[in-house]
């Protein structure tokens, strides 16, 4: 008997494969002392995985390969509380039975599909999928980890807490958000789409309130968050009290002057 290049005497062969080839070549001759007479017949042997350690008695031996590429499918986002199928396939000679892992826990009994529903509080799903030769007990796994739409939360204004008129001011909206947020702001009743906003006061009031809606583009969740800003004066106000000012002291002074050189 041979096999890959390697030569044994009698009807029994022990080998080792030390390292993948997609498949070996078997080879057993069979020769009559007397007569000298013989035959041969070749079997085309496929590696299980990266090795295998065969022995060779029944002419009947069946082919065994994988698990190899094992892929679990599913959707890409879940939502909290909704039920989601997902399925693992993989390529195996004859078959492959599967195992889900879930938290670290191996339940068993799915087949290759699970339905899985995320916690309320949940932010991702981790899934594991053990592919097993139902044959060599060979097995390979894949694992995945699904995101869960959560949020919006935590959602912050940031930007000045006291602007001037006629001067423009820059505000940023954050949120906690998975997947992101969509953002739109209500400041003294119009409405500004974007996660930043850039404001100016025209005329002075004590205060401006101004509103950062963060909406979540998938569960359609939404909050809201308002900051009240403060209005100052601006320059010209200021520089217009300070001519005011000088003014009524140039006239006290003037009329000072006019009493004292006076007759």
């Amino acid at each position: 008997m041979s096999i890959d290049g390697q030569i044994g005497q009698g009807n029994e062969v022990f080998f080792t494969a030390r390292q993948w080839e997609e498949s070996l070549n078997l080879t057993c001759t069979a020769r009559n002392d007397d007569s000298g007479r013989y035959s041969t017949v070749t079997r085309i042997l496929q590696v299980l995985g990266a090795w295998v350690v065969c022995c060779f008695y029944d002419t009947s031996l069946e082919i065994r390969a994988g698990p190899s590429n094992v892929l679990i499918t599913g959707p890409d986002l879940m939502t909290p509380g909704a039920p989601q199928s997902f399925k693992c396939n993989a390529d195996c000679r004859p078959s492959c039975n599967y195992i889900w892992g879930i938290k670290g826990r191996w339940p068993g009994g799915q087949g290759n599909e699970i339905t899985v529903t995320p916690e309320e509080l949940a932010t991702s799903a981790t899934l594991n999928c053990k592919a097993i030769n139902s044959v060599s007990g060979l097995y390979a796994m894949a694992t995945r980890t699904i995101p869960v739409t959560s949020g919006p939360s935590e959602v912050h204004i940031i930007g000045p807490d006291s602007v001037a008129v006629g001067f423009k001011s820059k505000f940023r909206c954050t949120a906690k958000c998975i997947p992101a947020c969509d953002y739109w702001w209500t400041v003294d009743g119009h409405t500004v789409y974007g996660s930043e906003m850039e404001m100016t006061v025209e005329r002075h009031v004590k205060s401006e309130k101004i509103k950062c809606h963060a909406q979540n583009t998938v569960s359609k969740n939404f909050d809201l968050v308002t900051k009240t800003v403060r209005v100052e004066d601006d320059g010209k106000s200021m520089a217009t009290q300070a001519k005011q000012t000088i003014d009524l002291l140039l006239f006290a002074f003037t009329l000072s002057l006019y009493t004292v050189i006076s007759p």
